[in-house]
């Protein structure tokens, strides 16, 4: 298996970014009222920020292989969590096909907005020091859209 390099892993996050716009948008035009549909906009078109911030990134960071005497283990655990949790379209795409409802849909993207978190603040390892407070900025950014979304579910439950 040829493990991922820095670039690679910032396309991963833009995937990621898109994955979620598709998710949200796919919600917006199936939410029947207006507050659903806008919360479920907003959230589309945060992803669509994040994702043109790491598509500039993507031009910043190496494109060469890493030092697999240093970065082998943990990029083959970064290779792993790409290939298993994030984009295993498989589980991704079949977990998407069965939600129907509302309260499936919140629970799906507060899932998918924890494992982004996860992955961004892995990533820092990889890109420039001058570019991590961006991947922070953004890292916020996914825990308030965590938290939004919670509230969004308590607010449904109520």
């Amino acid at each position: 298996m040829s493990l991922l390099n820095a670039r690679q892993l910032v396309r991963q996050a833009i995937r990621l970014e898109e994955n979620g716009e598709r998710f949200y948008r796919r919600w917006t035009e199936r939410a029947d009222d207006p507050d659903n549909k806008e919360f479920f906009l907003y959230l589309a078109d945060e992803e669509v920020k994040h994702r043109r911030l790491f598509e500039n990134l993507a031009e910043e960071v190496s494109d060469c292989p890493m030092d697999t005497e240093v970065y082998g283990e943990y990029m083959a655990y970064m290779q792993g969590f790409v290939d298993d949790t994030l984009f295993n379209e498989k589980v991704y795409g079949g977990e998407m096909e069965k939600i129907n409802t509302l309260p499936e849909a919140v629970e799906f993207a507060m899932r998918q907005e924890l494992d982004s978190v996860l992955f961004y603040l892995e990533l820092k390892t990889f890109v420039p020091s001058a570019q991590e407070e961006m991947i922070e900025a953004i890292v916020k950014e996914e825990r308030c859209h965590y938290a939004s979304l919670l509230k969004f579910k308590r607010d449904l439950n109520a």
